[in-house]
């Protein structure tokens, strides 16, 4: 769930994902507007691929969201095999292409959307982290 850098493509169509936009921008100015709800010190919550983006809104977004959660999500997301597990993944989920998430897997996408390799801006931002995998 973030900015995509180009359209996605899939088995059913195209459509271009802003979804971190959406999540910190325009979502929350709706809310604030139409439903009182405060903007900030709110809580990222992601299952599975959502995870990993939960846990990035809160490294990018600290004063909205002061709590993250990870529930069995992806959170080393640059590391080794995983970019290309990803783009199978997204291939076999609907025909999507990684590369149209975050370019390949030499692009610094792929670590800004990592939550290991930004732990230490977790630990700065004082963010409250719950991770949670199941054994199987």
């Amino acid at each position: 769930y973030s900015d995509w850098y180009e359209p996605a493509c899939g088995k059913a169509g195209c459509s271009t994902y802003k979804w971190e936009t959406f999540l910190t921008q325009e979502l929350p100015r709706y809310l604030a507007a139409n439903k009182g709800v405060n903007p900030n010190r709110n809580a990222a919550v992601g299952l599975s691929m959502a995870g990993s983006a939960a846990m990035t809104l809160a490294i990018y977004y600290p004063q909205q969201f002061q709590y993250a959660a990870s529930l069995s999500g992806f959170l080393n997301l640059s590391e080794g095999w995983w970019p290309m597990l990803v783009g199978l993944s997204m291939g076999d989920a609907g025909g999507y292409k990684s590369e149209a998430m975050w370019g390949p897997s030499s692009d610094p996408a792929w670590k800004r959307n990592d939550p290991m390799v930004n732990i230490d801006r977790l630990v700065a931002n004082g963010t409250r982290v719950w991770v949670y995998c199941g054994n199987g």
